[in-house]
């Protein structure tokens, strides 16, 4: 593995999570946030299908035991049974919210067991607003008087995009760490690779796709990436150069 490339990784992992406390410190004295109210074991936020780069699943993929390794196959499974099924890229997102269950990473507490190294598509995801906010299918499920707060919340709140109520600021970043990460594969290998999380990390537990990458063979990656039925644009996508 490339390691002054890992070794870039964490530099902007630590980035950041300064560039998040900050943010979090400065609309907490401005009175613009009431609080982050993510914690351990709330797990809502751990179904959503994290889309991540090749660089961020490599650190994942060496510390996967062997029971993690068992769940990694059997969830693949049911992502390649479900991006086969949906409708469309939204289809897929919402149902992965339903039907898989927890991110396999998830330990018995509720804790996350990849947390220091969790990717940014992870990272970026900062709630404002109290747990049953979170859930799957929100605002369907809340109360009228909840559903009252949160529409209140996205229509006037400076920290929400209207859209959802995570801290919009901290995902755009998010997405930028991404984006820098991609460009960094371009400039090293002459190609990059994102991708569903578990999907990458199933991925690199392979020594055939490990050889492949190794040897920088777009064409090898490809084929076994198609040898493993996880070829769907939802779950893994390779981009060269030209």
């Amino acid at each position: 593995m490339d390691t002054d490339l890992l070794t870039l990784v964490e530099h902007l992992r630590q980035e950041f999570e300064s560039k998040t406390q900050r943010w979090i410190s400065k609309n907490q004295e401005e009175g613009l946030l009431d609080a982050v109210f993510c914690r351990r074991g709330c797990v809502h936020c751990c179904t959503f299908a994290v889309q991540t780069t090749l660089l961020e699943a490599f650190p994942i993929a060496a510390q996967v035991t062997p029971e993690v390794a068992a769940l990694l196959e059997k969830r693949v499974e049911r992502l390649v049974e479900l991006a086969e099924s949906a409708l469309d890229v939204d289809d897929f997102d919402e149902r992965h919210r339903r039907e898989p269950g927890l991110c396999v990473f998830l330990n018995a507490a509720g804790a996350c067991s990849i947390y220091e190294i969790r990717p940014f598509g992870c990272r970026q995801t900062i709630s404002t607003l109290p747990a049953q906010f979170c859930a799957p299918g929100v605002p369907v499920g809340l109360t009228d008087s909840e559903a009252e707060t949160y529409q209140a919340f996205l229509d006037f709140s400076p920290i929400s995009n209207g859209e959802h109520h995570f801290a919009a600021s901290i995902m755009d970043w998010g997405s930028t760490c991404s984006d820098i990460l991609l460009e960094l594969m371009q400039q090293n290998w002459g190609f990059s690779i994102e991708g569903e999380l578990t999907v990458l990390v199933f991925l690199l537990l392979d020594a055939d796709f490990q050889t492949a990458w190794t040897h920088r063979d777009i064409s090898g990656l490809k084929q076994w990436v198609r040898y493993k039925g996880v070829g769907h644009p939802f779950l893994f996508t390779l981009e060269t150069g030209d």
